[in-house]
């Protein structure tokens, strides 16, 4: 009897433990069939590199393979959808990389990432963006829900504890304002538009940096949310002025660049870095430094307008005349303003040069002989170039 009453005392706890841990299971939404764990389990363990990199101990660049795999509960071929896109790019290079990945019937899903550095990335599916984070050599699973790809999700594999924890921090932010800050910005004079900006993102940044003081998360996955927030936070300035290109920057408004380690590596890891850099390159101090540091290296002794009524002492012709306001107008314009502003700018120039000009011809057709000798004294050609090296 007693034999009896023990073993049906052991089977009720089995059943409630099954019980429970299938409920658990269930709840979470991330339940999948024993073949697929096998194969996520199979394929975690083929990953070459099966550690974090020690970026402390200088790694960081790691020219590599990644894999992304995974499951969509859920998934069947008659969805609509069966493949998913990442675009990984090198911003160093400046080279994008668009990589499909492949859908199986059964809903698992996988593709190879070749990168040089960790990236934070994000994979779509039926045009729900899921983000990722992931490190060369390393393979990460994501396990996904038909029902809502975007919730629930749940990440295995080297980087699964950031990615979770990272996913969990996203899920508690508030929503950061873009329709506001777009209809606004082009209102707003450089000076305004910062603090402008800082009270549309009052809520999101006090949400964020009170998470990271409060949430139980790895230092890893705090120096990356850290890293992200400063380079969204830059770029979100330094957006003003390709909005509203015709801004007079004060030098004062780049004050923000000092807060960035500009020689931390691990910047090229955050999510708007392609962003930031590319801002950054096209914002009116470098713009207008680029710009006549360029027009200095190309620009000839002397130009055609200088050679033909200077050193040849040609005399002006009424015909003349147009262009050569023209020409003074475009000059001073490309010492005022970005390059991104000035190519605007001769574009409208040359329409009204259209209007004004009673002939179609330029000054090189109207003086095409002297145009020919000015280009052989005072315009190298390529070959000579390459005897100058």
């Amino acid at each position: 009897m007693k034999k009896t009453i023990l073993t049906l005392i052991i089977v009720l706890t089995s059943l409630c433990t099954a019980f429970a841990q299938g409920k658990a299971t269930a709840n979470s939404g991330t339940e999948i069939p024993a073949k697929v764990s096998q194969w996520i389990n199979r394929e975690l363990a083929k990953a070459k590199r099966k550690t974090l990199m020690n970026f402390k101990a200088g790694e960081f660049f790691a020219p590599d393979t990644a894999r992304l795999i995974g499951y969509i509960k859920g998934y069947n071929p008659q969805a609509g959808f069966s493949t998913g896109m990442i675009y990984i790019g090198n911003d160093i290079t400046r080279e994008d990389s668009p990589i499909v990945v492949q859908i199986h019937e059964d809903g698992r899903f996988e593709c190879a990432v070749l990168m040089n550095y960790p990236v934070n990335s994000r994979v779509n599916f039926n045009d729900d963006w899921i983000d990722f984070y992931i490190q060369p050599g390393q393979t990460l699973a994501m396990l996904l829900n038909m029902d809502s790809l975007q919730k629930n999700i749940r990440y295995r594999g080297v980087t699964g504890n950031i990615n979770n924890e990272l996913f969990a921090f996203q899920t508690k932010l508030p929503d950061i304002p873009y329709e506001k800050i777009q209809d606004e910005r082009k209102n707003k004079m450089p000076e305004e538009f910062k603090s402008f900006l800082d009270s549309c993102l009052a809520n999101y940044s006090q949400t964020y940096q009170r998470l990271l003081k409060t949430e139980k998360i790895s230092e890893q996955s705090k120096t990356i949310l850290r890293n992200n927030y400063q380079i969204m936070y830059a770029s979100r300035l330094l957006d003003y002025e390709i909005y509203v290109p015709l801004a007079n920057m004060p030098l004062e408004y780049y004050d923000f660049l000092r807060d960035i380690p500009m020689n931390n590596k691990e910047l090229l890891s955050t999510k708007d870095f392609s962003t930031f850099i590319n801002r950054l390159e096209f914002c009116q101090p470098l713009s207008r430094y680029m710009y006549m540091a360029f027009f200095k290296k190309t620009q000839p002794e002397k130009n055609f307008v200088q050679y033909l009524f200077e050193e040849l002492k040609i005399p002006k012709t009424p015909e003349d005349e147009p262009y050569l306001l023209l020409l003074n107008s475009i000059n001073d314009t490309t010492t005022t303003t970005t390059t991104t502003t000035t190519i605007r700018l001769v574009t409208e120039l040359n329409s009204q040069e259209t209007k004004e000009m009673d002939k179609s011809t330029s000054l090189e057709e109207r003086y095409e002989k002297q145009y020919e000798d000015y280009k052989k004294k005072y315009l190298p050609t390529q070959e000579d170039e390459e005897i100058k090296k």
